[in-house]
């Protein structure tokens, strides 16, 4: 196994792979470079080769919704995450913040935020099928699969 750090679009690889993994990017993309990437993928998987990617949202929120990320007490610190999802102009915006607290006291706090492309599932499946891919079952509740077909 072989984990390139660089865009799918400018890896240059010897041979052929059986599996790629694209997970917290795919939403990321601009339709045209998500497109792009799946074409990509295609001619680098072997016939039946794996695609693994995680769920893109399929619509935008018409309210922000928040939700936790959950806690994880590791010491003396607990850590804190908390996600919210708003529309901005035509896509989601992920804004996630970051709590890390010791006795009641906040320690640090950090953000990040990311704009992501809506992609109904159908439309998912015609991208990927436009490049040669089968969308098949979920892999698991956020990461989907997809096969390189013959």
């Amino acid at each position: 196994m072989t984990v390139h750090a660089c865009s799918a679009l400018d890896l240059s690889l010897d041979g052929p792979a059986d599996l790629a993994v694209c997970l917290r990017l795919v939403p990321c993309l601009p339709p045209v470079e998500r497109r792009a990437l799946w074409r990509v993928l295609a001619g680098l998987l072997v016939p039946g080769g794996l695609l693994f990617l995680d769920r893109p949202p399929s619509e935008i929120p018409a309210q922000p919704v928040r939700r936790g990320l959950g806690q994880v007490r590791l010491g003396m610190d607990t850590y804190h995450g908390l996600l919210t999802q708003s529309a901005e102009d035509a896509r989601i915006r992920y804004d996630y913040s970051y709590l890390v607290c010791r006795q009641g006291r906040v320690l640090r706090h950090a953000r990040e935020s990311f704009l992501l492309w809506p992609l109904p599932r159908r439309e998912l499946r015609r991208e990927l099928a436009a490049a040669g891919l089968v969308l098949e079952d979920d892999l698991t509740q956020d990461v989907l699969r997809a096969r390189r077909g013959a």
